[in-house]
């Protein structure tokens, strides 16, 4: 298969391939694709893929496949690369109830669940899993509102959002609120100016529509759309969590 690949004729590809139900699992009502299968497809479209997961230094100078946090609970990243084409993923490590957990055999499905999901939800194969429709982002110009969206209500005024984006687990870029905007008509703001300290879901969803409809986005805009992703994901985190207690 030729190597002369683009973010967009990738996820063309992947997008059309419907995962087959019996492939997909579920975790505590959540849905996700088996992980074999996943990578089997993948790398049957892509045998020149290649990943690998984010290793972080301990103050003894050994190095770990998991960060850990002062909670206790701890995270994976991975790097997916098709060509000179990088998305990458972050995933917390949680039990089959979402709680947060972190042995050896917990943190390995993780990685294999991050590699998964990095797969289907920045290059497509599987997308709809995760509740995002790539066929409409690429042939509109934009990700529609699905009723595949998170569950968030329509109104969030009685929910009170942290005040600020800080440097969760889930920011590949590890932006904070504080950092600046690199393109689009925001450029030059920070993120807690523009986006309302980093609650305004509203404004971070249409964004996301935008930004996903470049086909070959440049690398400040690639970040850009990660931020947002992991924005949306931040909020919607912390409304679920709201509304829980």
């Amino acid at each position: 298969m030729s190597t002369n690949h683009t973010i967009g004729s990738i996820r063309t590809t992947l997008s059309n391939y419907k995962i087959p139900a019996k492939h997909i699992k579920d975790k505590n009502g959540l849905p996700y694709i088996a992980w074999s299968y996943a990578l089997g497809m993948f790398l049957k479209h892509y045998p020149e893929a290649r990943w690998e997961f984010t290793q972080w230094e301990q103050a003894d100078g050994t190095m770990l496949d998991v960060q850990y946090y002062k909670d206790g609970s701890c995270m994976v990243e991975c790097n997916v690369w098709i060509g000179d084409i990088k998305m990458h993923m972050w995933l917390p490590v949680t039990d089959f109830r979402n709680k947060p957990v972190g042995n050896c055999q917990d943190i390995n499905t993780a990685k294999m669940r991050c590699l998964t999901k990095c797969i289907a939800v920045c290059f497509g194969l599987g997308a709809d899993v995760y509740g995002m429709d790539m066929l409409q982002e690429i042939n509109e110009g934009g990700v529609e509102d699905s009723s595949n969206e998170s569950p968030i209500p329509k109104s969030t005024s009685a929910i009170k959002p942290p005040s600020s984006f800080t440097s969760e687990p889930d920011s590949p870029q590890r932006l904070k609120g504080v950092d600046k905007v690199m393109v689009g008509e925001d450029k030059g703001r920070t993120y807690n100016d523009a986006y309302d300290n980093c609650t305004n879901i509203e404004k971070v969803r249409k964004d996301l529509k935008k930004w996903r409809g470049k086909t070959s986005p440049s690398v400040d805009q690639q970040t850009h759309l990660n931020t947002l992703i992991a924005m949306e994901s931040h909020i919607n985190a912390q409304i679920e969590k709201s509304l829980t207690k």
